[in-house]
């Protein structure tokens, strides 16, 4: 088995034939895509990376159309075959929610640079909805429009973003540093003005474990009663978080200094933290249950 269909097993266990392979092709494609992103975007030329992005996106929209003259990058290829595949498999709606979520992705990493942790929650986590999308073609789900746009299972959505970019900028900042690829990361903006990597990643622990504890709180919340889609889609997303988790641990063996395993949350508190962009989600807690 390769590793990129490991990962989407991790990802989604219950997916089978072409929406698992859907998912290990993205999982390939997304690792390609983010190294020449780091490359090319931070470190050489980021108009080249820019007039990749819009190649891609075009096609990516428009998959019947042909490759253009000349294509910008192999890379384009991989993923109009992805969107080609995403359509014939799911629902439109599911397939137009993808070419969404890549757009967001790619035209926000084209000019990334985080002023604030507000800013770069809001602007990173949009990017691992492109995931999401795709676990819940694989094992054939959609939550209804109607109950997904509900505030509190926006913020619990959002919470579980959050966590999975956590648990990936937690285990990144030594990798990119020692590489001379060092991109906007969590660690860094939580770093204190004269401190360490160790100082921001003690800072982003407990701001991950602050998010994990609201998480699985309005978790709880909103599966007490008896609506299997609504528990099926956190089982879901449950299965990202920790599988993210372990990928990112697994990258990171050879890095010294990373956090590891704990039994309970550094900060287990069940108020907002002082990030304007996400204190909502914590409005939405049942304080009485």
């Amino acid at each position: 088995m390769s590793w990129a269909a490991e990962v989407g097993l991790r990802l989604a266990p219950q997916a089978t034939g072409e929406g698992l392979g859907i998912l290990a092709n993205w999982v390939a494609a997304a690792v390609a895509l983010d190294d020449l992103r780091c490359h090319m975007g931070f470190n050489s030329e980021p108009r080249d990376f820019l007039k990749l992005v819009l190649g891609l996106l075009y096609r990516v929209e428009r998959p019947e159309a042909g490759p253009m003259e000349p294509d910008p990058h192999p890379l384009c290829g991989a993923f109009v075959g992805l969107s080609q595949r995403v359509r014939a498999h799911a629902p439109v709606e599911q397939w137009r929610s993808w070419v969404s979520a890549l757009k967001n992705w790619l035209l926000g990493v084209t000019g990334e640079s985080s002023l604030s942790v507000s800013d770069h929650l809001t602007l990173r986590t949009g990017a691992i909805r492109l995931t999401h999308v795709l676990i819940e073609v694989a094992e054939g789900t959609v939550l209804p429009a109607a109950v997904s746009a509900e505030p509190a299972v926006r913020a619990a959505t959002d919470a579980a973003y959050a966590l999975v970019l956590i648990g990936s900028d937690l285990y990144s900042p030594r990798r990119e540093l020692a590489a001379g690829t060092a991109a906007p990361n969590l660690v860094g903006l939580l770093m204190p003005p004269g401190g360490t990597v160790e100082d921001g990643i003690e800072a982003a622990v407990r701001l991950h474990d602050r998010i994990m504890v609201f998480y699985t709180s309005m978790v709880g919340q909103l599966t007490s009663g008896d609506d299997e889609q609504m528990r099926r889609y956190f089982e879901q997303l449950g299965h990202y978080v920790r599988a993210s988790l372990d990928a990112s641990v697994a990258s990171a063996t050879s890095v010294k200094s990373v956090p590891g395993w704990a039994l309970s949350p550094t900060d287990g508190s069940l108020t907002a933290p002082p990030i304007p962009a996400i204190a909502w989600w914590w409005d939405q807690l049942d304080r009485q249950s």
